[in-house]
């Protein structure tokens, strides 16, 4: 260690200055490690009560989701799908892709329309439950659709 403080000594270091260094070097790393991680306080409570006068009649509930539309295509061997899974509120459109008029009839009576080359039907479902439906003019065509 002697002959460290030599070499300074003799290049204008004086001992004061060591020691003012090393002190500053104890009281950083003294410090360094007594420094503790910034811990956030327990949570507040994020709890909002909004109390509301006056006429609220005004106000309305947002927009439900828009409801789908699913297609079918009628040819002159099938409905496909043969079998739709849909929503209340949802659409089917029917398009005849085949070279016949063809027509869809519900069992239960809901709906019995022709269906020209060409052309659209649709049939928006307003109630769940499982319909079935059919072609009169090809009565070998058949389908269903599942509402819930």
């Amino acid at each position: 260690m002697e002959v460290s403080i030599r070499v300074f000594l003799m290049e204008g270091v004086t001992m004061s200055k060591i020691w003012i260094v090393l002190v500053a070097i104890v009281v950083l790393v003294v410090a360094g490690c007594a420094v503790q991680p910034m811990v956030p306080a327990s949570p507040a409570d994020n709890t909002v009560i909004l109390r509301v006068s006056g006429d609220l009649s005004g106000l309305t509930s947002p927009p439900e989701a828009a409801n789908n539309i699913y297609q079918v295509a009628v040819t002159d061997d099938e409905f496909s799908p043969a079998t739709v899974e849909l929503n209340v509120g949802d659409t089917i459109e029917w398009l005849n892709e085949g070279n016949e008029t063809h027509s869809i009839s519900f069992y239960d009576g809901a709906m019995d329309e022709k269906l020209p080359r060409q052309a659209t039907l649709t049939h928006t479902f307003t109630e769940a439950g499982e319909f079935y439906y059919y072609d009169q003019l090809h009565p070998r065509l058949r389908g269903s659709v599942i509402v819930s």
